[in-house]
């Protein structure tokens, strides 16, 4: 019982870490877009304040992998990576998926 019990904590201690960093990157996705639509970032801009904040989140994360599209008043933005965690005897690969998207409010 104490061998599953640690072994459920290393596990824990391995994948917890890059499901908490992706957490904090979706929301920098979804603050990043929402700002874009009303301060008018180009594509690069959006791109590139991204690519910081993965880097502080030590993702590993390309300038490739964020896609950025305007439609009209429309900013969406996607972003799909993989994380390999690597424990004894096995590699196992996480996959991420933040998409964020937003129309500005307007009045008529």
């Amino acid at each position: 019982m104490l061998a599953l019990i640690g072994g459920a904590g290393y596990m824990a201690f391995k994948l917890v870490p890059p499901m908490v960093n992706n957490f904090q990157f979706d929301n920098d996705v979804q603050q990043e877009t929402r700002l874009s639509t009303y301060n008018g970032d180009s594509d690069a801009t959006i791109k590139s304040k991204l690519l910081g904040q993965a880097q502080e989140l030590h993702l590993p994360l390309t300038r490739s992998q964020i896609a950025v599209r305007h439609d009209g008043d429309r900013v969406t933005v996607q972003v799909a990576y993989d994380v390999v965690v690597e424990i004894p005897d096995r590699k196992i690969t996480l996959h991420f998926n933040d998409h964020a998207s937003n129309v500005p409010i307007t009045q008529d």
